[in-house]
């Protein structure tokens, strides 16, 4: 969360200098706005969901989706130097969201469950 709040403050520091600062200035802005809202943003989400899946109490197959979604979120980083890349930023962002609810999903059946017997 703190990266997107920083990449947030760098939009609007973008885009209040961009008419008078210099290009290299500009150029400086929006990469680090880039790089803090998107690449580093889903590597963080990324490993968040690696950490997590191993709490105990996980399935073997929320571990494995945990797998699944993280690998395109960490390949991300190569967003840094092939434009293509940034393919997996919106994957590694899409699948490590949907991890999360399926997650929470099977924590509250659990409970449910737990909680009738």
């Amino acid at each position: 969360m703190a990266l997107m709040m920083l990449s947030s403050v760098l939009g609007w520091l973008l885009a209040a200098v961009a008419a008078d600062a210099s290009l290299g200035t500009v150029s400086a802005l929006r990469t680090a706005n880039f790089v803090t809202g998107g690449t580093l943003h889903v590597v963080a989400l990324g490993i968040f969901v690696l950490l997590a899946s191993r709490i105990p109490g996980f399935g073997k197959r929320i571990r494995v989706f945990a797998y699944v979604a993280a690998v395109p979120a960490l390949v991300s980083v190569v967003s840094l130097v092939w434009f293509n890349g940034s393919v997996f930023i919106l994957l590694g962002r899409l699948l490590c969201m949907i991890w999360i609810v399926v997650a929470a999903v099977s924590v509250s059946r659990r409970l449910s469950r737990d909680a009738q017997a």
